[in-house]
C-alpha cells in the first residue's frame, strides 16, 4: 500500500537533532494528524507531523526514536521526503502547541551502539581491509556484514582454542555448502563360495567436491553406519578370489529407543504435526491424562495409553493418520494466506468426521472398555489378596484385586533411602503436575520439606543427616539440614 503523505514536500520538518544531539525536550506545533491504515485495511494508530522535532527517524541502520508528545506515547519515527512522521496510539489536535520528550535512555544506548559499530568497522577495515556493508541491531543480538571473509587462520590468534575450533567448523561448513557435490561410483559384489553367498559393497571417489574441505562424521564414532561403503579393488565377473580370513559374527536387532520430549517434538516437526506453540501443550496433555509416563528422560506408554491408541486406530483410522494431521495443518496455512475458504475447509473436514463419529458411537454403544489392571507384589492388609494398580482422576493408586467385595485402597508410595533433615521422617518419591520427580517428607503436611535433589544412603560427616545428590553423576553430595552447609564432589573431591 502506497503511503499517503500527511504534509506537503515544502513542509519539511526542522530537524533539531542536527543542532543538539543531546537535547531531550522541545516545543512544536502540530501540522497534521491522520489515522494510519495498513495494506490489509487494519487501523494501526496515528501519524503526527510537527513543524520541528528532536526525534531522529528510522534510517541508516538505526531505529527511530521513541518518547512522548504531551504525554502521548510515540512508538516509532520515520521520514519521507523530508517530512518526519511520529507514530502515536491516539490522535493529537492539529494546530496545537505541544511538548515533545525523548526516551533519552534508549536514545543514548543507541548512540553508543552506533559509535561502537563505527569503531569496530574501522578496526576490521584496518586489520583485514574489509568494509561494513550491513548493520543489524536487534533486541537479543547485533550482527555486522562485511564484504570479505575471515578465514579461521586469520582470526586464530584472537580466539581461544575452543572458539577457534567452533569458528573453523562453522566456516568450513558454510564454504562447503557453496561447493560442488562429490561424485562416487558405488559397486555391489555377489561372491559364490561353496554354496554360500557373500555380499560386499564399496565405492570409489571420482570427484572430491566439497569433501576436500568438509566431511561430516557420525555423532558416535563407535556406531556402525550401515550405509558406509569401503573401497573395493577393481573386480570382474568370473574372477577367482582367495580367502584371507573368515570371521563369524552374531548380531541382534535392537528395538528403537522410546521418544523423549525433544525427540517427540523433532518427529512432530518432521511430520508437519502441530506448531511450536502446540508442542508443549500436547506433551502436557498426554502426560496429564496418563497416556504416557516418564522413565528418566523417556516417555513410556501406559496401559491406558495403549488401550486408547488401539481404540483410536480402530474407530478413527483416518484422523490419527499423521498424513491427515499434516494436511490439515497445510490447509489451515492456506486459509491464513487467503488461498482457501475457511468455510469450505471446515465443511470438507466435518462432513467425513461427523459420519466417522456417528459410526464410532454406534459401535461403542453399550460397551465398556476395561483397562487391564497391573498386578503388584503388595498384599491387601484387609483381606490378604494381591493389590493391583488402577488409574483414577488423580493418577495411579493401589486397590485390592478383591473389589467390589474389598474396597481397600492406598497411595502408591516409593520410599527413598535416608531421612528427612527437618523431622527425621522417611523420604518418598513424589510427582509434580508436569510429571517431574521430586522428593518430600512422608510426614507431610506436618513437615513440608521437599527437594529436587536425590536422597542417598550416605550420611553427612558433620551432622549425621542424609546427604542429597545434586547435579547428576558429575555433580556433588550436599547436606540440606539448615545451618550445616556440607558439600562433597562426586568425583572424589573433599569438602566444598
Amino acid at each position: 500500500m502506497e503511503e499517503k503523505h500527511l504534509a506537503s514536500d515544502s513542509d519539511a520538518t526542522e530537524k533539531l537533532y542536527y543542532h543538539d544531539s543531546h537535547g531531550r525536550e522541545f516545543t512544536a506545533t502540530v501540522l497534521s494528524c491522520e489515522e494510519k491504515v495498513n495494506a490489509k485495511g487494519k487501523k494501526e494508530g496515528y501519524r503526527v507531523v510537527l513543524d520541528r522535532t528532536l526525534f531522529f527517524p528510522e534510517g541508516g541502520g538505526q531505529f527511530g526514536d521513541r518518547g512522548w508528545i504531551d504525554g502521548m506515547k510515540v512508538t516509532d519515527t520515520h521520514e519521507k521526503n523530508g517530512v518526519i512522521y511520529h507514530e502515536t496510539e491516539a490522535p493529537i489536535a492539529v494546530g496545537a502547541e505541544v511538548k515533545g520528550e525523548l526516551d533519552y535512555k534508549e536514545r543514548f544506548s543507541r548512540m553508543q551502539q552506533h559509535t561502537g559499530e563505527h569503531m569496530l568497522s574501522g578496526i576490521i577495515h584496518r586489520l583485514y581491509g574489509y568494509d561494513n556493508v550491513g548493520f543489524h541491531l536487534g533486541a537479543a543480538e547485533t550482527t555486522m556484514d562485511f564484504n570479505g571473509e575471515l578465514t579461521p587462520e586469520q582470526v586464530k590468534s584472537s580466539l581461544t582454542t575452543d572458539q577457534y575450533k567452533l569458528y573453523r567448523l562453522i566456516w568450513e561448513r558454510f564454504i562447503a555448502s557453496q561447493m560442488a557435490d562429490a561424485l562416487m561410483d558405488t559397486v555391489s559384489v555377489d561372491i559364490d563360495a561353496d554354496n554360500c553367498l557373500f555380499k560386499a559393497s564399496g565405492s570409489t571417489m571420482k570427484f572430491d567436491g566439497f569433501t576436500v574441505l568438509y566431511e561430516e562424521t557420525r555423532d558416535n564414532k563407535g556406531d556402525k553406519d550401515k550405509s558406509e561403503n569401503k573401497n573395493l579393488p577393481e573386480l570382474h565377473e568370473g574372477d577367482a578370489l582367495k580367502l584371507r580370513a573368515l570371521d563369524g559374527n552374531q548380531h541382534f536387532t535392537q528395538p528403537p529407543t522410546r521418544y523423549s520430549e525433544a525427540s517427540l517434538i523433532k518427529a512432530m516437526e518432521e511430520y508437519g504435526i502441530g506448531r511450536p506453540s502446540t508442542y508443549a501443550p500436547t506433551i502436557t496433555t498426554i502426560t496429564a491424562r496418563n497416556y504416557v509416563e516418564r522413565e528418566g528422560k523417556q516417555l513410556k506408554p501406559t496401559v491406558l495409553g495403549e488401550v486408547v491408541t488401539q481404540l483410536m486406530k480402530e474407530l478413527f483410522k483416518n484422523i490419527v493418520d499423521v498424513k491427515f494431521t499434516a494436511k490439515m495443518e497445510s490447509d489451515l496455512d492456506d486459509v491464513e494466506r487467503g488461498e482457501k475458504n475457511w468455510v469450505q475447509s471446515l465443511e470438507q473436514f466435518y462432513g467425513d468426521f461427523s459420519q466417522t463419529l456417528k459410526t464410532a458411537e454406534e459401535k461403542m454403544e453399550g460397551k465398556r472398555v476395561k483397562i487391564p489392571d497391573e498386578e503388584t507384589d503388595e498384599v491387601c492388609e484387609v483381606c490378604g489378596k494381591k493389590m493391583v494398580i488402577k488409574i483414577g482422576r488423580f493418577g495411579r493408586f493401589l486397590a485390592c484385586s478383591g473389589f467390589p467385595e474389598c474396597t481397600n485402597t492406598r497411595k502408591i508410595v516409593q520410599e527413598m533411602p535416608g531421612c528427612c533433615p527437618l523431622c527425621g521422617g522417611k523420604m518418598v518419591l513424589k510427582k509434580s503436575k508436569r510429571g517431574r520427580s521430586f522428593y518430600g517428607c512422608s510426614n507431610f503436611p506436618e513437615c513440608n520439606f521437599m527437594t529436587w535433589n536425590i536422597p542417598v544412603a550416605e550420611q553427612c560427616p558433620q551432622c549425621g543427616s542424609t546427604l542429597f545428590q545434586k547435579g547428576g553423576k558429575s555433580g556433588k553430595l550436599i547436606c540440606e539440614k539448615p545451618g550445616c552447609g556440607f558439600e562433597k564432589n562426586l568425583t572424589g573431591g573433599g569438602q566444598a
